[in-house]
């Protein structure tokens, strides 16, 4: 955190959809936390988390150490003073997941909802409602750059 103010998030996305801050791609298939056709981008509060957490997205025939794919890893700028933080018990299945990111994005309660990683209970994810109306002053893009997964993650 570079301050009580601000926090930088971490995401890695696929370069051509870089830097992904239209939420389209959750939108299209849905997420942990949100259903199809609700827009959300999710981050990671740093840069090793957004590796695994996209890691573990990955298809199975691209885990492999000869087709793991190459990405852009995007930071962000996270006004915190704009961001609510939920507590809950790590463990919630999707549909619990959903059923509190889809009442959070409708409520339009806040631009950015701190969660608990599912990857690393004890890491933090947040989520970023794109089409909140304070989202341009919550979140601003500091830099992308390209990124590869270490060719140990994959499978020989």
């Amino acid at each position: 955190m570079s301050s009580l103010r601000s926090q930088r998030l971490y995401r890695l996305v696929r370069p051509a959809y870089s830097p992904g801050l239209d939420g389209v791609g959750a939108k299209r298939f849905g997420g942990r936390w949100n259903s199809p056709g609700r827009a959300m981008i999710y981050t990671a509060t740093n840069p090793s988390l957004a590796v695994l957490e996209t890691f573990v997205h990955l298809p199975p025939e691209m885990r492999s150490a000869r087709y793991l794919p190459r990405m852009t890893l995007v930071t962000l700028n996270l006004n915190a003073e704009l961001a609510e933080r939920m507590e809950h018990e790590s463990g919630l299945s999707v549909r619990d997941c959903r059923a509190i990111g889809d009442k959070w994005l409708e409520e339009t309660r806040s631009p950015a909802l701190v969660v608990r990683s599912q990857v690393v209970p004890i890491e933090e994810n947040v989520l970023l409602n794109p089409e909140h109306p304070q989202f341009e002053e919550c979140v601003s893009l500091i830099r992308e750059e390209p990124f590869s997964y270490d060719p140990r993650m994959g499978a020989p």
